[in-house]
């Protein structure tokens, strides 16, 4: 006898429900982290740029004064110009450190998004077997359910013929429509193994 009381296709939905990590969402990871990368080259690269301009720019303001400062007798200012290449070290290195830290952050997002795909294809191929499980189990109580009914009917008097005959008629129809459940039990199954293979050759 049958004891799911909602549809097999419906059931299935019930069972990815929560579990939208996929190869999708590996794929977008990946892009995310390899842009960041080149972002992060381009935002190290521009600082480099604007530091070593500023840093010539205030050279070449020094070299300037301390040429007038010479003609008056004066001595260049090193310490200005030992400020400015600190400024121009410091701000290549803050941006070398904001750049490493949105790449370890883009790596972290994409291995944790690997880490989800791979948790939730598993647990799907293994909700859907448990599923394919079940229904083999309503398919073969079904089964001798009708075998019983038959039996019965091949025992029966014309006192009892006709109802015995209707319910072997029922069960004949318990049995095909627990044979289609168990067919797309195992369509949908097979359909989260391959998702599963996916993921998996995803995250090589």
């Amino acid at each position: 006898m049958r004891s799911f009381w909602m549809p097999l296709a419906a059931l299935a939905a019930t069972l990815t429900i929560g579990c939208t990590t996929g190869v999708d969402d590996i794929q977008e990871a990946r892009n995310d982290y390899q842009e960041t990368q080149t972002d992060a080259d381009q935002m190290v690269a521009d600082a480099r740029q604007e530091a070593n301009e500023d840093y010539h720019e205030t050279r070449k303001i020094v070299m300037d004064d301390a040429q007038q400062d010479v003609n008056d007798g004066a001595v260049t200012d090193q310490d200005k110009l030992a400020e400015a290449k600190q400024d121009r070290d410091e701000a290549i290195a803050d941006a070398k450190q904001e750049a490493r830290e949105d790449v370890t952050a883009a790596k972290k997002d994409l291995e944790e998004t690997k880490r989800e795909a791979i948790e939730d294809a598993t647990a799907n191929v293994k909700r859907h077997r448990e599923a394919l499980a079940d229904e083999e189990k309503e398919l073969q109580e079904a089964e001798n359910a009708l075998a019983d009914a038959e039996a019965r009917l091949k025992a029966a008097t014309d006192d009892n013929r006709a109802d015995l005959q209707e319910e072997v008629n029922d069960a004949r129809e318990t049995v095909t429509a627990e044979e289609e459940d168990v067919a797309e039990a195992k369509e949908m199954l097979e359909k989260h193994q391959q998702k599963l293979t996916q993921v998996q050759n995803e995250i090589k």
